[in-house]
């Protein structure tokens, strides 16, 4: 009688374990995925900010040399 509850004890453990590790393993992996398209999401943004933002600075650049131009006209 002893024998078989550990026997089931030593079987129910080792179930429990790999039933552990699958669950901790599928959870590593949609944790790479989320990271992964997470850091894609930025480095897209980050590349589309630095083009938009670009053009922006420039046409600030423009609209201050042109106010420069204005206000030396007025000396």
């Amino acid at each position: 009688m002893v024998s078989f509850f550990v026997a089931a004890g030593w079987i129910s453990a080792w179930w429990f374990s790999k039933k552990f590790n699958e669950v901790h393993d599928a959870i590593d992996n949609k944790v790479e995925k989320l990271e992964k398209t997470i850091l894609t999401k930025l480095e897209y943004h980050e590349r589309h900010d630095d083009e938009r933002f670009s053009s922006v600075d420039k046409a600030v650049w423009e609209i201050k040399v042109r106010n420069a131009a204005i206000d030396a006209r007025k000396l």
